[in-house]
């Protein structure tokens, strides 16, 4: 088989399928209910932040730590037992 045939084959397989999903996606358009129409319209209102004179800041129970961190040392590994005879 030539290269040409196979080229031009896919190339109308390709062209067939594209057609066929505009032809299908074109003619399954239902109207919309009117109702669904409506509740996609709908917007939820916006949250209004309160002023800022209304958001109350306290520092007083800020308090900086006196005592140091603690220490963390690192634990002692046990010694490595080799055997008396060797391995088979």
């Amino acid at each position: 088989m030539k290269l040409r045939y196979l080229t031009a084959g896919l190339a109308m397989a390709g062209g067939l399928s594209a057609a066929a999903a505009a032809l299908s996606g074109a003619l399954s358009k239902d109207p919309v209910p009117p109702a669904l129409a409506m509740a996609s319209a709908w917007i939820p209102e916006p949250v209004a932040s309160p002023p800022a004179e209304a958001r109350p800041v306290s520092f007083s129970g800020i308090v900086a730590r006196a005592d140091p961190a603690p220490v963390v040392k690192a634990s002692i590994l046990p010694a490595v037992v080799l055997p008396d005879a060797p391995l088979p």
